[in-house]
């Protein structure tokens, strides 16, 4: 496909530009390097994918961006060369950009020297600040969309979701943008975003610069929201004797989980940082050692560290005494006690989003067969089964993968944007269907979840309309994070909803179940068993990722 669209691609440009490889293939669109053929410059031209061209939201999201780079002029914002509209494609043409993202300048050193790291964030603050200024929320920052040029100069770019604060149209209610890895409390809460949910992916990116690691453990996308809303990261031990503590404070403000404790503007930010970085370039040594304004060492980040470690040890030797006492008192071993203790893992959120679109029309029946009461019906071979047995997901992904009848009628389709991945591309997911119908989307993870992609708590009506095309998520796209291998996504359609999982975990917007949730996956087999097989029809979809 990515051929044919640069075959198409050259003969509406081809007056112009030579247009040459494809460079990178994302949800929404692709890239492709191109050459002007009178300036001999190279460029980059931003094409969206031929399928969504006809939904109008996301044209219209297309010609916002276009529209923002053309406005927003900034030595730190990447700008625009050319828009325009054909038959096939919408088109943007951007500067090429020599040198790297900063997600793979992380890739290939890990953390970043302080210095660099301050010139980073300063120049990244600065293009929200002006951006903000002019009433411009980013909504997606990230390393991925932050671009070092060769001789140091730092751009951002991929406006594709901000959000214009005069345009109360384009953010519809309910749905969460941004990427898993640098969204905001607030977006994954309400779905709500200002300027300071800018600071939050800002301090994220920071704290793994410094520190060399991202500061949550998760890889699913559900983790991480989970994480945002209820951890608080912590600098490593190790890290905080190399580093001024003004900057420690400056990323615990920047991530702090109300809003209202951030930054009162990225003006501030930026005063803040800039006077850190003068110290930085006045009194920083070759040793990589920090030293006060008098030049000699801070004792103070060293003195707190040995102190948190004498502190440590003593409370471990309190704990090791108590435990000694114990058991010679008691004669019996205390690990029953101490697993009595263990706190129930909390269900974590899903990361996926659709449009709550609803059927208007009668729906028609999918299969015309004489029908039987549910509680007559089996849902698998399996059914025998005693229950605890079947209390895991890999079982539960059997049971499923011989539930209902393959569509080989075609009622709906199942879309994703490409077969592989490799960890750290975006991936959408979409669904079409040919009458109105209800839809359950499931995606069986490589980290052993089950993710619904569709309905979510956000939209539990499950009604899709005949002929429309839903996108999931409903504006942007998703980073894949693994870990390496096939997942499988399995939909089913039928006349009424096969309603499988709960839609309101506490403090999650999105529904997963793993192995930890053993009630939610008998709940799961239980409802299969009272749902008529016949009722439904099934597709699946596999798709590979990869760590090359």
């Amino acid at each position: 496909m990515s051929d044919d669209n640069r075959t198409k691609l050259q003969a509406i440009l081809g007056d112009k530009y030579d247009v040459q490889d494809m460079i990178y293939r994302g949800g929404m669109g692709e890239i492709y390097l191109g050459l002007h053929k009178t300036l001999g410059t190279k460029v980059a031209i931003k094409i969206m994918i031929q399928r969504l061209t006809d939904d109008p939201e996301l044209k219209k999201r297309f010609h916002r961006e276009a529209q923002l780079y053309a406005n927003l002029r900034h030595p730190n914002i990447i700008h625009i060369y050319d828009f325009g509209t054909a038959e096939a494609f919408d088109y943007m043409v951007f500067p090429f950009i020599e040198g790297e993202t900063l997600y793979q300048k992380l890739q290939r050193e890990g953390r970043i020297d302080v210095k660099e790291c301050l010139h980073i964030i300063i120049s990244v603050a600065k293009a929200l600040a002006y951006a903000s200024e002019n009433n411009v929320i980013h909504r997606d920052v990230k390393p991925s969309n932050i671009m070092i040029e060769k001789n140091g100069n730092v751009l951002i770019a991929d406006f594709g979701i901000s959000k214009n604060l005069k345009d109360i149209e384009l953010t519809l209610p309910g749905t969460v943008l941004g990427s898993p890895k640098y969204i905001s409390p607030e977006q994954v809460l309400a779905g709500e975003a200002d300027s300071r949910s800018d600071q939050y992916a800002l301090g994220i990116i920071f704290f793994e610069m410094i520190t060399g690691n991202y500061p949550f453990q998760g890889t699913q996308a559900s983790a991480l929201f989970y994480s945002h809303v209820n951890e608080i990261p912590q600098i490593p031990e190790k890290i905080v004797p190399l580093i001024q503590p003004e900057i420690i404070n400056i990323i615990n403000k920047l991530i702090a989980k109300d809003p209202a404790s951030r930054f009162d503007d990225f003006n501030s930010l930026i005063d803040e940082l800039t006077i850190i970085q003068m110290e930085e370039t006045q009194i920083h040594r070759k040793d990589g050692h920090h030293h006060t304004r008098s030049g000699k060492n801070s004792s103070k980040p060293m003195f707190y560290f040995k102190s948190a470690l004498l502190i440590t040890g003593i409370a471990i030797l309190l704990v090791l005494e108590y435990f000694w006492l114990d058991m010679r008192q008691t004669e019996k071993i205390g690990a029953h006690s101490v697993a009595n203790n263990v706190q129930k893992p909390v269900p974590a959120a899903n990361s996926m989003q659709i449009e709550n679109q609803t059927a208007e029309t009668q729906i028609t029946p999918v299969k015309a067969e004489t029908m039987t009461t549910d509680t007559e019906i089996t849902a698998s071979q399996n059914q025998d089964k005693p229950m605890a047995s079947l209390l895991s997901v890999s079982e539960i992904k059997k049971l499923l993968l011989n539930f209902g009848e393959p569509d080989r009628s075609g009622l709906f389709q199942i879309g994703i944007n490409q077969k592989t991945f490799q960890i750290g591309e975006t991936i959408a997911y979409s669904i079409e269907a040919v009458k109105d119908c209800h839809v359950i989307l499931l995606n069986f993870t490589t980290n052993n979840e089950i993710i619904q992609l569709f309905p979510n708590r956000f939209h539990p009506e499950s009604g899709i309309q005949a002929g429309s095309v839903y996108s999931i998520p409903s504006q942007g796209s998703f980073d894949v994070t693994g870990p390496a291998g096939l997942e499988t996504v399995v939909g089913f359609a039928g006349e009424t909803a096969l309603d499988l999982l709960p839609l309101a975990f506490d403090q999650s917007p999105f529904v997963t179940v793993t192995d930890a949730n053993p009630e939610n996956l008998e709940q799961m087999i239980l409802k299969m068993r009272g749902k008529n097989p016949d009722h439904f029809y099934r597709r699946t979809i596999d798709f590979q990722i990869s760590n090359e």
